[in-house]
């Protein structure tokens, strides 16, 4: 709710199009850095502290920001109160997560069985429900006639693409740099500063490349680079050479942060100022969405991917495999338990599956972003003249 509103007012202030952009920009900067650098400062804070503490450092932020918030934030409000629908609330969230929970099953199970088909399908069937009663009640949770507008629609699903693939990239890039390259949380928390600095780069340089090759291209440039950074990644990435990994990561920041930026400052300006509360919301739906569905929807691949890729392992019972095919951290604890040589052979195996579940990952997340791209060009091209 908080972030869908700091969208909505910078709609109402900002009203010339170029600021709008440039506020925009800085807040997806803030948005994405602040996505990067919070695991590794929650890990230091953690581990000297412990996990209460994780809490407690917001609280002088939030103490600062109610007290000048007040003075400084103007407000701004729909003149029409709208009821809050409940029964909408409910069927979003529930198949939602019905949806999200068989995929995550499927993929821990390397396939499907009764329960997680019934909870697709349940999951899908409320997704449906959802999407007719907000065409048939008067006051919508979600008001898909803003979806009729083509360039709201193309800016929103250029942000669900690109913030999965951003958000599952830096989910699984600092598992793969601990797990496979064995690095300290620290050092791979500081790993990807690279990528969180590129990405605020791009973010507040997005005006001027719209400026420069206008929306359509700039977008699909970006999602094009995007794509071709995940790529080289997935190609010549080695733990043991982050040098050759700085490049990659430079350019997957640097084309994430204007793709998110011209995309969310899209879903904003096609909206009416009356209605910025409503695209904002959609607006921080479609990021939300995003990185929930990215993560979930490359975990599934991954982790199966990891437990078909795992070899057998001379020494391991069927117990041993069954437990060392859950996850990396289940292989890795158990190799405490058995000798020397069967340990380092399972800790390999392991960190080998993983590796190709990562490569595979990319593979599929670069698929993906030419995908969007490749619509993103089409959807965006200018409407004809008679």
């Amino acid at each position: 709710m908080i972030m869908a509103s700091t969208v909505a007012i910078i709609r109402v202030v900002f009203t010339d199009d170029r600021e709008r952009a440039v506020a925009i920009g800085i807040w997806t900067a803030a948005h994405s850095v602040g996505a990067t650098i919070g695991p590794l400062v929650g890990g230091l804070v953690t581990a000297e502290w412990g996990w209460g503490a994780v809490f407690l450092i917001n609280v002088p932020v939030i103490v600062v920001i109610l007290a000048v918030g007040t003075r400084v934030i103007p407000e701004s409000r729909n003149p029409v109160s709208r009821r809050w629908d409940l029964a909408s609330v409910a069927l979003s969230v529930t198949g939602l997560a019905g949806v999200v929970y068989a995929l995550k099953q499927a993929g821990e199970h390397s396939g499907v069985n009764g329960v997680i088909v019934t909870t697709a399908v349940v999951g899908s069937v409320l997704l449906h429900l959802f999407v007719r009663r907000q065409r048939r009640i008067a006051e919508p949770l979600l008001d898909f006639s803003l979806f009729h507008e083509r360039r709201f629609t193309t800016a929103t699903l250029c942000v669900i693409g690109c913030f999965g693939s951003y958000v599952a990239l830096l989910f699984f890039l600092t598992q793969w740099l601990q797990q496979v390259g064995e690095y300290s949380p620290l050092r791979a928390g500081l790993a990807l500063m690279p990528l969180a600095g590129a990405n605020a780069i791009g973010a507040v340089t997005a005006p001027w490349a719209a400026n420069r090759w206008g929306n359509r291209w700039a977008l699909t440039g970006t999602l094009a680079l995007f794509a071709t950074a995940l790529t080289v990644m997935a190609v010549v990435g080695d733990t043991a050479h982050y040098g050759v990994l700085l490049v990659p990561l430079l350019g997957a920041g640097y084309g994430a942060g204007i793709v998110m930026t011209l995309g969310a400052d899209s879903i904003m300006s096609a909206a009416q100022p009356d209605r910025s509360g409503e695209a904002a919301a959609i607006q921080e739906t479609s990021f939300e969405l995003g990185a929930g569905l990215g993560v979930a929807v490359l975990g599934t691949v991954l982790t199966a991917v990891y437990r078909t890729g795992l070899p057998q392992v001379p020494g391991l019972g069927p117990d041993g495999r069954a437990m060392a095919e859950e996850s990396f951290a289940h292989a890795e604890g158990l190799t405490a338990n058995l000798p020397s040589e069967t340990a380092q052979t399972l800790q390999r195996a392991a960190q080998q599956a993983y590796d190709h579940g990562f490569t595979t990952v990319l593979t599929l997340a670069a698929i993906g972003l030419v995908v969007t791209a490749a619509m993103a060009a089409v959807l965006l091209r200018p409407p004809k003249t008679r």
